[in-house]
């Protein structure tokens, strides 16, 4: 159902694989896969997939299937939080 649904939207948007995965950062080959049900996404591709097809992740459907990352509350290493420290060297 995952992937019926997501050929449906991303057609309804006029968008081919290809510009699909240049406008979520995902790869064409992935999104291949998930329209033909051949693999399953990660929570990351939902989240992306849905914010650029402009959908919230439930009409997806059932997503008992998708990979949740190992700890949902973990902090992104990438995206840095907090005061920026001061320099210590003045």
């Amino acid at each position: 159902m995952f992937g019926s649904k997501l050929k449906e939207l991303r057609e309804a948007k006029g968008w081919s694989q290809k510009r699909l995965a240049e406008v979520t950062g995902l790869s064409q080959n992935g999104i291949s896969h998930w329209e033909n049900d051949e693999r399953i996404p990660s929570w990351d591709a939902v989240l992306k997939l849905s914010k650029a097809l402009g959908v919230e992740c439930n009409v997806f459907g059932n997503l008992d299937d998708v990979e949740l990352p190992a700890d949902p509350l973990a902090v992104d290493p990438q995206k840095k939080r907090g005061r920026p420290k001061k320099n210590d060297a003045g």
